[in-house]
């Protein structure tokens, strides 16, 4: 159980910087695998506010309104919001927190597009040099699975690094539309 109001905290404490809808689900969540249906009803109708058109939220809040005694769902329209503030941002902090929030990922991902390119660099260099120098069987083996080793590590972070790219100006403009 403590496990799960540390989660609702930690839900809580992004959406505060980040005002993302989904966040306002997990918090529902969090209360609902506590066994709190009613904090966790008031949670999914707060992210229901937000995004309508989630029809399995709008699932889960019918089953868990089904499943309350009669007597619990009376005083649920009197029950507070889950303890998170659902207001936006005032327009002028938003766009420099998420501005700020951004440039950790783009920064990783650029980090880590540049060390690719630099292990792509040292597989070219081992390349040549498996071709240049005179080596036994035994040599040229492991050579050869060295260099297999630093072209899949260029490969990967090349790769890890465009989605981080991608993720980011896809946040981004997700961020943007909202």
């Amino acid at each position: 159980a403590g496990e799960w109001s540390k989660a609702r905290t930690e839900f809580q404490a992004s959406y505060e910087i980040s005002h993302l809808d989904l966040l306002l689900f997990n918090i529902a969540q969090t209360y609902i695998k506590e066994g709190d249906s009613v904090k966790g009803i008031a949670a999914l109708k707060a992210y229901l506010k937000t995004t309508p058109g989630d029809a399995d939220a709008q699932a889960k809040l019918a089953s868990l309104e089904a499943a309350l005694p009669q007597n619990a769902q009376a005083p649920l329209s009197q029950t507070q919001a889950p303890p998170t503030q659902t207001q936006a941002p005032l327009p002028s902090q938003t766009p420099r927190l998420t501005r700020k929030l951004l440039l950790l990922p783009l920064a990783i991902g650029a980090a880590t597009t540049g060390a690719g390119l630099v292990l792509l660099g040292v597989t070219a260099s081992a390349a040549r040099d498996i071709e240049t120098q005179p080596r036994t069987q035994l040599d040229l083996d492991a050579a050869l699975a060295r260099r297999d080793k630093l072209e899949l590590g260029a490969i990967l972070s090349l790769a890890s690094g465009a989605v981080v790219l991608g993720g980011t100006a896809i946040a981004y403009r997700l961020w943007k539309q909202r």
